[in-house]
Formats: C-alpha cells, structure tokens, sequence
C-alpha cells in the first residue's frame, strides 16, 4: 500500500517495512525533473518506479526486458507483470488499466496465466472476469 508521510516522502509499506522513494524523487527533482501523480515526467516520458517488496515484483525486475531508449539501456517490466502486480494491488484504478492491456492485445495470455498461478492470483482474475461479464450485459 502506498502511503505519503505528513513530510510529503512517498513510502511504500510492505509486511516487513517501509520502502522510501523519497531519495530517487529528490534525485530526480535535482536534475529538473517533475513528479506527476506516480510517475516522474523524464524528457517527456512518464517513469514510474516499482520497489521490490514481495516475490511478485522481485520476479517482475528479474524478468524485466531490456530496450535502447535513444542510446539509453533500460529495464522494463514484461506487460504480464504489470498486470499481475495491478491484480495484486486491487485498487479501482489498477483495474482500470488491466482492462486497457486486455484490450491493447499486447498480454501473452500462457505467460500470464502462468504468473497469476505461481503468485495465486488465479481466483482473483477470474473474479474480475466474472464482474466485466457482468457488466458488459
């Protein structure tokens, strides 16, 4: 669950402890850079920044891809990840985006079947798909 602390650092709180983004976000401002909502605006591109918390993101930074991005090496989540980690987290928005992954057809359904059984999150997506056929009627 993310939290922001009375100072304004944004933290992430796990089982264990809190995980502060706080020094990549000051960082980041140093260098001119702008937080917007989640993400850090980063010549133009929206970055959002995941800590490892929990076996699920642990394995979503092992299996991430690497891309040039303009003569820049950077790791990205597989979009199966992504969508596993929004199934976890279960906010409304989170829901939101996994229906605009569904729907871009970019999701390697085996992979991500996979994942969601690995992390037990089977019943939890077939929940979810019980409730947008509910609504799509």
């Amino acid at each position: 669950m993310g939290l922001t602390q009375p100072n304004g650092n944004r933290v992430l709180q796990s089982s264990d402890a809190l995980i502060s983004l706080e020094p990549i976000y000051e960082y980041l401002s140093e260098k001119g850079y702008r937080a917007e909502m989640e993400a850090v605006l980063i010549e133009g591109v929206a970055v959002q920044f995941l800590p490892v918390y929990n076996p699920l993101n642990e394995e979503a930074v092992e299996d991430a891809v690497e891309f040039d991005y303009e003569g820049v090496t950077v790791r990205v989540m597989r979009a199966e990840h992504l969508v596993a980690i929004m199934l976890q987290t279960g906010r409304s928005k989170d829901f939101v985006r996994i229906a605009r992954f569904v729907e871009s057809d970019v999701l390697d359904n085996k992979a991500l079947m996979d994942i969601l059984a690995h992390h037990k999150l089977k019943q939890k997506w077939n929940a979810l798909g019980a409730i947008h056929r509910r609504l799509s009627k």
